[in-house]
This record gives structure tokens, sequence and C-alpha cells, in this order.
């Protein structure tokens, strides 16, 4: 979790804060069972920086969508096409798919840029600084956890603070 957290950290450098970060339900994101009022590093880093953070209902990754597309893209024509010597090659050969990705993917959340188009035009930038010294101050921002009922085709939010 810990990578997941600093390559947020490095993109949010690049481009700029996003108003939401959309997750699914696992531990890794949210928290502990075994302490259910304790948040993950990740959900503190986001309400100390006021990134709201979204979850979508457990066993449902159709409604993460533009993730699991990349996933694919990703498994399909780089991790399953390729054969890496070592791990200079991979981390070589993962940034220039980066690159390839951030200039060429346009992206409806980002009004049909590129991430890079979208990280010139971007009023603010965060600075590692800023991010690292995110401290756990629960006051700050808020969280919502979705579950969708099946017939009414309505959802319900836990809304928490």
């Amino acid at each position: 979790m810990e990578a997941s957290i600093d390559l947020l950290v490095e993109t949010w450098q690049k481009i700029a804060l996003p108003k939401y970060l959309q997750m699914d339900n696992g531990l890794e994101f949210r928290g502990s069972n075994a302490y259910p009022r304790s948040l993950s590093r990740l959900m503190r880093v986001c309400l100390d920086v006021q990134v709201h953070p979204v979850f979508i209902p457990p066993r449902e990754p159709w409604r993460n969508g533009v993730i699991e597309n990349l996933n694919g893209l990703i498994q399909c024509l780089f991790l399953k096409a390729k054969t890496f010597k070592n791990e200079k090659q991979l981390f070589k050969e993962a940034q220039q798919l980066e690159t390839c990705i951030n200039t060429t993917h346009r992206l409806p959340a980002l009004d049909g840029k590129t991430p890079n188009e979208f990280a010139a035009k971007a009023s603010f930038l965060v600075f590692r600084r800023q991010l690292a010294q995110a401290q756990s101050s629960m006051g700050k921002g808020q969280s919502d956890f979705y579950s969708f009922g099946s017939q009414q085709r309505t959802y319900y939010t836990d809304r928490r603070r």
C-alpha cells in the first residue's frame, strides 16, 4: 500500500489534487475490520489534503470502469505481451508506457484532455513536502460509502465525518 500512496503523491505532484478519489472497498483502502473506527493511511492522506474519498460498492468492480479498463489494457499489452530480463528493464518500459498513456489517452473526467494536457493547465500543483507532512487530523474531509438498491435503482449514502 505504501507504493500506491507514493504513486498517488507523484501523480498529484505532476497533475494536481483531484476533488475525489474513487476506490473499491478493500481493507487496504478503507481501513481495518479489527478496528472498524480506524482509517487506512490512504484515507487519512486524502482527508488531510481535502481529497474526497468515494468507495464503490463491494464486489462491483464495473463501477470503477476506467481503472478496470486500464488494468486490462496494461495486463494485455504490457504484462502478458512482454518478458522482462530484470527489474531495471521492467521499470524503463513501465515509464515508457506511462508516458504513452499520459500523452495519448483522453479522459472524460479531464474534459477530454490527456493527463499531460490537463497538468499543463492545472491552476495549482501539490508538492511532496505538503503531502509528506499530512497528519491524521480527523476534523478535515469526509468520505462516502455507497450501497446501491438493486430493484429500486437508487443508492444510499453512509456519510462519515
